[in-house]
Formats: C-alpha cells, sequence, structure tokens
C-alpha cells in the first residue's frame, strides 16, 4: 500500500498499532509505502533508531555508521547547525533542501515527551515527493516517538505489546492520548481499508463473576486463555470485569456472532465460573461505546440466568424494557434486522419493513395485515416470504415478533 495522503498514513499506522509493530518497524513500514526514510536522535544527536535502506546521503550514511549526526551538520557556527537550533527554539520543523546535508532534501523536527523538548526526527525525501505529506509523516512518527517514550512504564523503549495494550484501552475503555495525540481522525478509518487485518464485523464482550465478585487471578487466566483461542480480539480487566474487543467476524450485519467465537468465550467462561454478556455486532469504530455498555447490560442481566453466555441480542426485549434506550442511544439499538430491511426498501422502492411491521402489529394475522396494507393474501404472502429470506427470522416465534416489533419502534423513534 502507498501513502499518498493524511488518510492513508493514518490506515498504515493504524495497521502497525494492531500488529504490535514497534518503532523502528514502524517507520519501517512507512517507509517502505512512502520512500521517506526517517531516523531518531537524542539531545545529543545520538542515534537511537532508523529506518532501513540505501543511505545516499553522507550525513545519513555517516550517522548510521557512527551513531551520531556530523558536526558539519549540528556545529552551532554552522548555518545548519544554527536552523536547528531555531527549530528547537520554535518548535517550527526545518526544511533542507538538496545539497544542504546530502544529496536528498531534509526536514528536522522536534520530537517532545511528556511535553518537553526530548529529541529530532529527521526525514529524507526527494524532489518528488510533497512536502506537507512528508511533514505529516514525520509529525505523526514524532508524536509516536514521544508518546512511548514518555511511559514511566516501560521508560525510553518503544515497546510493540505496550501499543498493542495501550489500543486495547482506546478501544475499550475510550482512555488514553492515542486517537487525541497520536493518529488524528483514527476512527473515522475505515476498517475495509484493512484487508486481513481488522475487518468488520465488530463486538464487545463483558466476563464477569455469578454474582458480580472480583476474581483477579482468574480473570488474569481467561485473557491468557483469549489470546491463545480468541485471537482476533484486544482485552483488558477493568472494575472487575473483563472486557473483550472482537474483531474480523465478517458476515455483515445481518449475521450472527461467529459460532466458533461464541463456543471459545462459551469455554472460557465455564472453566473460570463467569458469565459473558456479548453485543450485537457493528462496524462503525466510532460506536464502541455504546456496544460496550450493550455488552455490560447482556451481562447484568444474565447473571440471573441460566447458562454461560447471554447475547444482546438475545436479550433485547428486556434491555429495551429496562430503560436502556435513554443511556445507550437509538443508533446502538437498532436492530440489524429492521435496518436491513428499510436499507432494501430505500434502494428499491417496496415496502417490506411496513409490511413486516403491520404483520407483527395485527397479531402474525395475514387477512387482517394484508387488509391494513390494501393487498390481497397472496401478495402479503409472497412479501412475508422474500422478508424470512432476507432476515433469516422465524418471526412466527412470539419472542422473535416480540423482539422485531421492538425493534421497529426504536428504529422509528425520534
Amino acid at each position: 500500500m502507498g501513502i499518498d495522503s493524511l488518510r492513508e498514513l493514518n490506515i498504515a499506522l493504524l495497521d502497525s498499532l494492531i500488529a504490535g509493530r514497534d518503532m523502528g518497524q514502524t517507520a519501517q513500514t512507512v517507509y517502505l509505502a512512502s520512500g521517506i526514510r526517517t531516523a531518531f536522535f537524542d539531545l545529543n544527536y545520538r542515534l537511537l533508531t532508523h529506518t532501513f535502506g540505501e543511505a545516499a546521503d553522507k550525513a545519513w550514511a555517516f550517522s548510521l555508521e557512527n551513531g551520531h549526526l556530523p558536526s558539519s551538520v549540528i556545529g552551532r557556527n554552522t548555518k545548519m547547525g544554527r536552523r536547528i537550533a531555531e527549530m528547537f527554539a520554535t518548535g517550527q520543523p526545518a526544511f533542507f533542501d538538496a545539497g544542504e546535508i546530502g544529496e536528498s532534501r531534509f526536514l528536522c523536527l522536534p520530537i517532545y515527551i511528556k511535553g518537553k523538548t526530548g529529541g529530532m526526527l529527521a526525514a529524507s525525501f526527494n524532489d518528488r515527493d510533497d512536502p506537507r505529506l512528508v511533514q505529516d509523516i514525520a509529525e505523526a512518527l514524532a508524536r509516536l516517538y514521544g508518546y512511548f517514550a514518555g511511559g514511566e512504564e516501560w521508560g525510553a523503549e518503544y515497546c510493540g505489546d505496550v501499543l498493542t495494550d495501550d489500543f486495547a484501552r482506546e478501544l475499550l475503555l475510550y482512555d488514553g492520548d492515542l486517537s487525541k495525540n497520536l493518529l488524528e481522525g483514527l476512527y473515522s478509518v475505515s476498517a475495509s481499508d484493512l484487508p486481513g487485518r481488522f475487518e468488520p464485523g465488530y463486538a464487545v464482550a463483558a466476563l464477569g463473576g455469578f454474582d458480580g465478585e472480583n476474581r483477579l487471578k482468574e480473570m488474569e487466566e481467561a485473557e491468557r486463555d483469549l489470546r491463545a483461542f480468541v485471537p482476533r480480539s484486544f482485552h483488558l480487566i477493568s472494575d472487575g470485569v473483563l472486557l473483550v474487543f472482537l474483531y474480523n467476524m465478517g458476515g455483515g450485519l445481518g449475521g450472527g456472532i461467529d459460532a466458533d467465537i461464541l463456543a471459545q468465550l462459551e469455554g472460557i467462561a465455564r472453566r473460570y465460573r463467569f458469565r459473558c454478556g456479548i453485543s450485537s455486532k457493528f462496524e462503525l469504530l466510532a460506536q464502541r461505546k455504546g456496544f460496550r455498555l450493550q455488552a455490560a447490560q447482556a451481562l447484568e442481566r444474565g447473571k440471573s440466568g441460566e447458562g454461560y453466555v447471554f447475547s444482546a441480542s438475545s436479550m433485547y426485549t428486556q434491555i429495551i424494557l429496562s430503560g436502556a434506550l435513554d443511556r445507550l442511544g437509538k443508533q446502538i439499538l437498532e436492530l440489524s434486522d429492521v435496518v436491513t430491511l428499510f436499507e432494501y426498501d430505500k434502494r428499491n422502492q417496496t415496502s417490506y419493513l411496513s409490511t413486516l411491521e403491520q404483520y407483527l402489529l395485527h397479531g402474525n394475522k395475514l387477512s387482517r395485515a394484508a387488509s391494513s396494507m390494501f393487498v390481497d393474501r397472496s401478495t402479503m404472502k409472497y412479501r412475508l416470504r422474500k422478508i424470512k429470506s432476507m432476515i433469516q427470522q422465524d418471526f412466527e416465534n412470539p419472542d422473535a415478533a416480540k423482539r422485531l416489533l421492538m425493534g421497529i419502534a426504536v428504529f422509528k423513534a425520534g
């Protein structure tokens, strides 16, 4: 994948975030996609990490071979040295034309660690490269390095596992600075831009004790099982609950949660005597907070039930009647089956959603529903068969009928 825009840069960085790559690997990924070489230096201009590639520039080759920038570049009495000093003083990037430092053009900018100047990033690029995009790339990588160098828990070394853990916090607790300070517009990036790694559908699961007891040791063991048996997930323990962000389940919003994933979650819940609540599937990262609350609702409602895994979909009526619409919002509680019918009607100028609504409102009485829509019985039968094939739901089942009717009411609300 090439990087020709800020959006593509965000996608490349998000891909590294999900993969847990370290700082050097992330910079190398960006270099291979953009051709922009980068190197990171401390305040004494010692080389910290860099991309690997053809080093055509003398200053670049010198720093890679000797571990620091040459005095001809950083000396206080040199033109370049004065411009770099000005860069640190103003915080503004310094651009160097071809021939000033090496054969390529260079951009240098400060790295900030916990709000203080902590080093410098140098980027090498060519005339064909867009200077604005080069600056975007350099600033993003500088923020990334500064973010991890400032972490008290891991010291100055960037750690891929920490990046993954922090991404889990962003996904599940909306806590941290990744999206705010590192990847501007992180959650506007479409998951479909990350083929094979972070595709829809998403869901959130919440595992907790039968009686709300906090059993940290068992949760830590369960988290290790998740790494082994549910690899397409991020997870963390918070307030006595093991939260799990699931991805790459596919099948579109109309399908249920992957049966293999449900089986693994049930196995883990049985092994450690947990209950598990799981949300409906969704595809917009910006909605993840509502679906986490949906999973929490399912867990809470399931604590008094039989079994180990409780889906928000199967407990839809209970969740709605508990007043969750005000807490979670209409969009989070919309049934995918209802949305499927609405979107089909919109594309094809049909009326399947209203047909289903009238059928359910009239107690599944074919003649009454047909009369209410001014159609004959055969037309009504055809429509109902078509609806059933689209949503794969048996709305003759009283519980399913009640759930769908309530879902239509939620969809039409305000």
